[in-house]
């Protein structure tokens, strides 16, 4: 199934055994395409983004985070 939305949880009728989970991640586009050089306010980005100086600039890629951020929980409910 796919969990891409919160609260990222998904119920699933397994038989009993053995069995193989498997994660795909998808990202964003922000760390390829987004404006990296700028630390600055990051609560509106448009076509100024890109024109960072001053403090707001970095010499340093200012990544945003991606991915899988935690340890996924898997929990078995018997019913």
């Amino acid at each position: 199934g796919n969990i891409v939305y919160p609260p990222y949880i998904l119920e699933a009728d397994v038989t009993e055994g053995k069995h193989t989970i498997e994660f795909v991640g998808f990202g964003n586009r922000v760390n390829t395409f987004g404006s990296v050089h700028n630390i600055g306010n990051d609560s509106w980005v448009g076509p100024n983004h890109w024109y960072s100086k001053n403090y707001e600039w970095s010499y340093e890629y200012a990544l945003k985070p991606t991915g899988i951020l935690t340890s996924p929980t898997i929990e078995v409910i018997s019913r």
